[in-house]
């Protein structure tokens, strides 16, 4: 694998483009499963919120994937993320961190650095580019595609929650329980038959609507207060259930066969690694 920086213009939308400033891009490049240079399509992973390489190391599907299609593999990290940060960096100072920014740094790479610099720049001749991402960075591969057809040919969006915005859910839908009881109901590794009294997911699960349920009144939101032990009077459930739920979310989004610190370094910039299937071994 082979890893670059990729000058970048901080606002895509100046005219002139650049004006206010660039910065350096991180990507890496992998060849090897590549059979043919002329035609091999190009698997293109969105980086999201974390550096780059948390996804190079934690994103099985494109490397299976780019094997079996003999694909060129990219990676290309999100800006004001690892390395690909302006200059001087200010903390404070985030107006170019959007979206909208980061969908034409990865469509400006693919055109100017994938297509031009290699040579393969008519239309008639492109390699195909299909875009990869998982949660935030699934968001980006379809919103890309969705975006700009015209460079990429296709996404696979990863559990991206794209409708996860006001006004766009068709109804009130507990993601978080749904996760955690997917999650809860297997039997890991799944080689093993299925738990006949899985105590543990029975009464974690039974816990959301209880605490649903004594919210609904004065009496239970004191008793559900001084049952936490909280600082200050509940005011309703989904504060406490949200609160609840999170790290079982975050065990069950990061349940991989194998230990890792993907989650660990996602929710707190920490090297840190969580167990082979963690949601069960929490349980």
């Amino acid at each position: 694998m082979t890893c670059g920086f990729f000058q970048q213009a901080l606002n895509h939308f100046d005219l002139p483009r650049g004006q206010s400033g660039t910065y350096q891009q991180r990507y890496c490049v992998y060849n090897d499963f590549m059979v043919n240079e002329t035609s091999a399509p190009i698997f293109l992973y969105t980086g999201n919120e974390s550096p780059l390489e948390q996804y190079i190391n934690h994103t099985g599907l494109i490397w299976e994937s780019a094997e079996a299609f003999g694909a060129q593999v990219v990676f290309i990290e999100h800006r004001y993320e690892g390395q690909s940060l302006p200059s001087p960096f200010i903390s404070s100072c985030m107006a170019y961190s959007s979206t909208i920014q980061a969908l034409a740094d990865f469509a400006r790479f693919v055109e100017l650095k994938l297509f031009v610099d290699t040579g393969d720049f008519s239309r008639l001749r492109r390699r195909p580019v299909i875009a990869f991402g998982g949660s935030y960075g699934g968001m980006l591969s379809a919103w890309l595609r969705m975006k700009y057809p015209n460079t990429i040919a296709g996404a696979i969006a990863g559990s991206a929650p794209i409708w996860g915005f006001p006004r766009n859910f068709p109804s009130k839908i507990d993601a978080a329980y749904r996760v955690i009881q997917h999650g809860l109901q297997q039997s890991y590794p799944p080689t093993l038959k299925p738990l006949d009294n899985n105590h543990c997911a029975t009464n974690l699960l039974a816990t959301w609507p209880l605490i649903s349920a004594l919210a609904q009144h004065h009496e239970g939101l004191q008793l559900l207060t001084s049952s936490f032990r909280l600082c200050e009077v509940l005011k309703d459930g989904d504060t406490l259930i949200d609160w609840a739920q999170s790290p079982w979310f975050d065990l069950a989004e990061g349940s991989f066969p194998y230990s890792s610190s993907y989650i660990p370094f996602a929710l707190t910039h920490k090297d840190a690694k969580l167990p082979a299937w963690p949601l069960q071994a929490a349980c």
